[in-house]
């Protein structure tokens, strides 16, 4: 990865030859003087001094030279000149070039062509064509301008440049140079469609969550991969290939956007904000009832849930409208608990307590206590917050007390609870389904007397 100060003077060194300025026509187009080389061109050939050059991909005529645009493209097109092995090397003390230093052996084994050195069949000199083109003074004079001839130190100097962050910006701008692109604008690109594609797949999250949302249905099975949302999931990606690309083994992507937490977080995400619209909503009122009731979850904790009551105008109708606004659980059942736990989430969602004008809650003693009742402690931070005593369950002890003022009304009820106990064993349920085969519609299950006229009284 390449240093940040690296890749920023690649783009300036890029920059530099992009905006050269054409030399005044008393210059010449390359700077000659006694002791340089010159360099000319033609249609076929090169000629370097008096040599004439075959390749014409040979660095030699580009080395030590401040490149022209023209000039950037024309090294840039004819490449690397990497003669094969079947090209008679010249010897120097003994040893020459090898080129099987043209590739570069990783750890696993494998090769990979170094596309940067070239060789000079004119001065048998090698070169890095990046560090010529855009390396500029910054760069190193041995793989720019005299040419690197040390073969007796060979692959060490070898690796030494190419991880030379000099060499890695000079790449940088070449390829930068050939894409006509910065590096940030590239992964800018990259970025939006992946961007792209991670919408698609949340916007397909969001519909399935929806619709498991307002059929309360559950999201998961035993595993993370099971269950109705999956389930959903899959149908609907069927019809976008990019929400089925998580699926496909050989093209996931790189974030799991549908993972047990993900979806977590988009759900609350979307809790939270229609309980914003639901208190802007209010808050244009200034006025609304709190409903507060619990109830006993299968860990012996208390299953809370808050409501709001209140004049929904958002339509352009005035509507009496309920809504639900938190779900919590607590340990503990008492007043003094409760009524933190409601300030709390009150708090959380912006709710000025002081537009309440009423509250509605069972008529247990620690809802409507005289002293330490959830409505006197409420009624402490809100007076006009009057308490009612909610009528479904008055409306339960009344039909409560209607029942068992009759001994057989009582009995069978006593009955049906002792029924129900009776055939909750697994053995004689399974008994009592079986019996039901041959019966026509649904199978029929016992269900439970309410308990909660036992609970209030």
């Amino acid at each position: 990865m390449p240093l940040p100060h690296a890749t920023e003077a690649a783009n300036e060194r890029m920059q530099m030859h992009t905006q050269e300025k054409e030399p005044d026509s008393s210059q010449a187009d390359v700077n000659t003087s006694a002791g340089n080389d010159i360099v000319c061109q033609s249609q076929t050939n090169m000629c370097y001094g008096d040599t004439v050059l075959a390749d014409s991909n040979d660095p030699a005529p580009y080395r030590g030279h401040r490149l022209k645009h023209h000039d950037i493209n024309r090294l840039l097109d004819a490449g690397a000149c990497q003669p094969g092995k079947d090209y008679r090397y010249p010897t120097e003390t003994g040893r020459s070039f090898n080129p099987d230093w043209f590739f570069c052996e990783m750890p696993n084994q494998t090769k990979y062509c170094r596309n940067w050195l070239t060789y000079s069949k004119s001065i048998n000199k090698a070169f890095c064509v990046p560090c010529i083109a855009f390396s500029g003074p910054c760069g190193s004079e041995v793989w720019t301008t005299a040419g690197f001839g040390d073969w007796h130190n060979r692959g060490r100097d070898i690796r030494r440049h190419e991880c030379s962050k000099e060499h890695r910006a000079a790449e940088i701008a070449q390829v930068q140079w050939r894409c006509k692109k910065t590096v940030s604008q590239m992964v800018d690109k990259n970025r939006s469609l992946v961007a792209e594609d991670n919408r698609k797949v949340v916007a397909c999250s969001i519909d399935c969550l929806r619709y498991l949302a307002c059929e309360m249905i559950a999201f998961w099975g035993n595993t993370s991969m099971e269950g109705k949302f999956m389930n959903l999931f899959r149908l609907l990606a069927k019809r976008d290939y990019t929400a089925a690309k998580v699926h496909d083994a050989g093209k996931k992507m790189a974030t799991n956007l549908i993972s047990p937490g993900n979806v977590r977080c988009l759900l609350i995400t979307i809790r939270d904000m229609i309980v914003h619209k639901i208190v802007n909503c209010i808050r244009s009122q200034e006025k609304a009832c709190m409903i507060f009731d619990s109830t006993q979850d299968y860990s012996k904790w208390e299953a809370s849930v808050l409501m709001m009551r209140y004049l929904d105008t958002s339509n352009g109708e005035q509507a009496v409208a309920e809504r639900l606004i938190a779900v919590f659980t607590t340990g503990e059942t008492t007043g003094a608990v409760l009524k933190e736990n409601v300030i709390e989430v009150l708090q959380k969602i912006n709710f000025d307590i002081q537009w309440l004008v009423g509250q509605c809650y069972d008529g247990a003693g620690n809802m409507r206590g005289k002293y330490n009742g959830l409505a006197t402690l409420i009624q402490e931070h809100c007076a006009k917050a009057t308490y009612v005593w909610c009528y479904a369950h008055r409306l339960n002890l009344v039909m409560n007390t209607v029942t068992s003022c009759c001994e057989d009304i009582r009995n069978t009820l006593g009955i049906l609870e002792e029924l129900y106990t009776f055939m909750s064993a697994h053995k004689r349920n399974y008994v009592f389904l079986r019996a039901q085969d041959g019966a026509v519609g649904r199978k029929q299950q016992l269900k439970r007397v309410s308990v909660t006229a036992v609970r209030l009284s």
